[in-house]
């Protein structure tokens, strides 16, 4: 089974704001942190602002450094490994709302 998440951020919280249903967090996660295989409720946009992650889709690994863009639909299973010195990130959670045509 899968575990879903909201809030957004598993790491710890900086400061969060909603702006208009959306939902801009800045967070931080400790280094050699491991997330296992989880989801989230909604569409997410994650912007790392410094240290790294990885992001692990299946049989996919993707290495996310500074000023790296990720965007996730709601649902998608993922696990995350953060790197050596940890990372802060700007999360954005979009309103399911907003993505029906």
């Amino acid at each position: 089974m899968i575990r879903q998440f909201s809030p957004i951020t598993l790491g710890a919280c900086l400061r969060a704001v909603n702006v208009g249903g959306f939902i801009l967090t800045e967070t931080t996660h400790q280094p050699n942190q491991k997330l296992s295989r989880h989801s989230h409720e909604r569409a997410n946009i994650a912007f790392v602002l410094n240290g790294s992650f990885t992001e692990i889709l299946d049989r996919r690994n993707i290495e996310c450094s500074p000023q790296t863009l990720v965007i996730k639909p709601a649902g998608e299973a993922h696990a995350n490994r953060y790197g050596r010195v940890g990372m802060r990130c700007l999360l954005i959670e979009v309103p399911l709302e907003q993505l029906e045509p």
